[in-house]
């Protein structure tokens, strides 16, 4: 992506513009755009260093929930002692 489309594209998720149908192709980044702004989220694209473009989100900390504690582990019973193996010949 060029420079400039990266500067247009910024800009559009910063502001989100009034939605425009004739602009359907780029319909998810107005949809990115006017979510982001609702739950003031940050979203960022730049190049990547390994090509294409990656796009950096800021979520704010009262968004971001703490994972859930684990579980106390429950004792597993351990598998019964593999029986011996009887070998049987017939003559």
């Amino acid at each position: 992506m060029e420079p400039e489309e990266l500067a247009d594209y910024n800009e559009r998720l910063a502001s989100p513009p009034e939605f425009d149908l004739a602009d359907s192709d780029r319909l998810g980044l107005f949809v990115v755009s006017r979510l982001a702004a609702r739950h003031d989220i940050r979203v960022t694209l730049r190049g990547s260093p390994y090509g294409g473009t990656t796009a950096i989100v800021l979520i704010p900390e009262e968004h971001v929930a703490e994972p859930e504690p684990e579980a106390p582990a429950i004792a597993v019973q351990k598998e019964p002692a593999a029986r011996p193996m009887r070998v049987v010949r017939s003559d």
